[in-house]
């Protein structure tokens, strides 16, 4: 099939009452585009755009483009530059009609991803009012402001995340988080995550936590003390090897001004 055809089945299938939709086939023909940007948005040629879709579920999709997931601009076309991952592009799920201030997505509740996809892109599901549920069992990246803003996503499991880009989680409802393999987290990650009262981070081994000291900007910017988190032994503050290393039982990582990070309980795993 065109993509011109994967489009009109997809809008026969929603006007005939189906609001969950399957794709099988490559990514190429789903009509998503792979190229767009705050500087360039065309996020809404993307065939479910202003539709009441409820589920997508792309797991027998193949060929993912290479995608952005550190949102830097090339210096030479001030375009978001692919960082050699592959995964769901940037903007692909753009949850906010900017023009009219409407959700994008109204109805988009679940989005399902195979192993094969290893990064969810820039902003990959920005303001998607609706969404409470992404399966993606192989994305290694996390993508800048991947689910910021997100108002029903309350809950993230992303058991093969090894980085977490800038702001991916911010200013969201997030209740709990579970990144077992993470080793990389962006300052703003959890920016303003007030709901957020589980945390789990267990891979062993060093974690990088990123910070913009001149600015105050931190990994972990939300009310710690009232979360539960939960890390690998090898960061215990008696005997740990790891970085970084827990200053207390209930002490783990700092601010942004290197002052102790204090949690509602650490748990060792």
């Amino acid at each position: 099939m065109t993509v011109e055809e994967v489009r009109t089945a997809i809008q026969d299938a929603l006007a005939g009452g189906d609001a969950k939709i399957k794709l099988i086939g490559e990514f190429s023909k789903t009509g998503i585009p792979t190229d767009a940007s705050s500087i360039n948005p065309v996020y809404d040629q993307n065939p479910f755009y202003g539709t009441n879709v409820e589920v997508i579920d792309m797991t027998e999709v193949t060929g993912w483009p290479e995608v952005d997931v550190d949102a830097m601009l090339d210096p030479t076309t001030w375009q978001p530059a692919p960082d050699g991952v592959y995964g769901l592009p940037a903007l692909a799920s753009y949850g906010l009609n900017t023009a009219e201030q409407t959700p994008s997505y109204p109805a988009l509740r679940e989005v399902r991803l195979p192993e094969e996809v290893r990064a969810i892109g820039t902003q990959g599901f920005w303001q998607c009012s609706a969404l409470e549920t992404v399966i993606a069992p192989g994305a290694v990246h996390i993508g800048a402001s991947a689910f910021a803003y997100n108002k029903n996503f309350l809950h993230a499991e992303f058991p093969a995340a090894d980085s977490v880009y800038t702001y991916a989680f911010a200013y969201s409802v997030i209740q709990s988080v579970s990144l077992p393999n993470a080793h990389y987290i962006d300052y703003g990650a959890f920016e303003d995550c007030s709901q957020l009262t589980s945390l789990t981070l267990t891979a062993e081994g060093n974690i990088i936590l990123k910070f913009f000291a001149m600015l105050g900007y931190q990994p972990f910017n939300f009310e710690t003390s009232a979360c539960d988190l939960t890390i690998n032994a090898d960061k215990h503050y008696e005997d740990g090897t790891a970085s970084p290393k827990a200053a207390s039982e209930t002490q783990w990582a700092t601010d942004a001004q290197n002052n102790p990070l204090t949690w509602k309980s650490i748990t060792f795993k």
